[in-house]
């Protein structure tokens, strides 16, 4: 199919699925179900399994999410030559996939891990296990071919992290210049808010140093500043207290912030995070209505569905765990 046509279909049939999907206003409707049985009909539409709740909860996620991976690839795949960051977001899976392998291998394990396949859009050979070095051959992470210590493990885990981003960032730069200002700006957005949420845990979780801190950031330059596209924002925050508000009032994301009480404020770096996925989300269904035909329709979508996918990953753990409804959206921000 050209560009032209593939476009049109593409745009025709994601919203289709968004007007279907647990996103926006119907979000509510996932929290609303008063068991699991309930929940799979509702996303499925579908016979629930037979099998006990625990190992429903773990199967109503895995489904969502390959349904999410197998809808967006039959998405890209209508392109005959796919933009390379729609083929960057679905790799994301290969980077995550990695982790997981790794550290299975770590801990001993013989036996392959679960993994999400991305089929023919990956870069890895999982056919290859257990050898890292020839799972990892040909990619861009072909430096992650020796199985991590315990003690190393979390320091590959974030070259890979800052790998993956610079990459999506370069991915969008290359688009053409009809597409590429308000992409880029909406993928800069995207990788800013993630720094400052690393740094922010970072500094409440771990309580890491400005020089710590600022080496696990995904920057623009290779050595960041406080102007630095990607990873500006989180730099100028290292500086400001914890626990005083008014020290944060003139920060461009401050409405983002847990918002300050009678009692004493705290950074709170969950709330920041589940403030940026709501504004990600909200910008997304924005772009994809504003820029139809483009490229940025998939970009979206696939943040979009990312969004319901972990919604839908939250009601199933609240629900297996009896977690009151109300307190579930309450944590979702709806």
């Amino acid at each position: 199919m050209d560009q032209s046509a593939a476009s049109v279909y593409v745009y025709a049939k994601a919203s289709g699925m968004i007007a279907r999907s647990y996103t926006g206003s119907r979000a509510h409707k996932l929290f609303e179900v008063k068991n699991l049985q309930g929940l799979w009909q509702l996303v499925f539409k579908d016979e629930v399994p037979l099998v006990p709740e625990v190992m429903l909860a773990r199967q109503i996620e895995q489904t969502a999410e390959k349904q999410f991976i197998a809808d967006y690839k039959m998405l890209v795949s209508c392109y005959d030559k796919p933009a390379d960051i729609l083929i960057q977001l679905l790799r994301s899976y290969d980077y995550r996939n990695i982790k997981t392998l790794g550290a299975s291998l770590c801990a001993g394990e013989t036996q392959i891990p679960e993994i999400s396949d991305i089929g023919d859009f990956s870069m890895l050979n999982y056919s290859a296990w257990p050898n890292l070095k020839k799972i990892t051959r040909h990619s861009v992470i072909s430096w992650y071919d020796q199985i991590p210590s315990w003690e190393n493990q979390k320091d590959l885990d974030q070259k890979l992290d800052i790998q993956y981003t610079k990459d999506l960032w370069n991915s969008a730069k290359k688009l053409p210049s009809s597409e590429r200002s308000v992409t880029v700006n909406f993928i800069q957005q995207q990788i800013e808010l993630q720094n400052c949420v690393w740094a922010f845990r970072l500094r409440d979780y771990y309580n890491m140093k400005r020089d710590e801190i600022i080496s696990w950031l995904a920057c623009d330059k290779k050595k960041p500043l406080k102007n630095d596209l990607l990873a500006g924002q989180a730099i100028r925050t290292i500086d400001y207290p914890l626990d005083d508000f008014s020290a944060w009032s003139d920060w461009k994301y401050v409405s983002l912030l847990n918002p300050p009480t009678d009692a004493e404020w705290k950074l709170d770096p969950r709330w920041f995070e589940q403030a940026v996925n709501l504004k990600i989300n909200k910008i997304a269904c924005t772009k994809f209505h504003e820029q139809p035909f483009s490229t940025l329709v998939l970009i979206s979508w696939f943040k979009m569905k990312q969004n319901e996918l972990n919604m839908i990953r939250t009601a199933a753990e609240g629900l297996r765990l009896n977690v009151s409804d109300s307190d579930l959206k309450s944590f979702v921000g709806i």
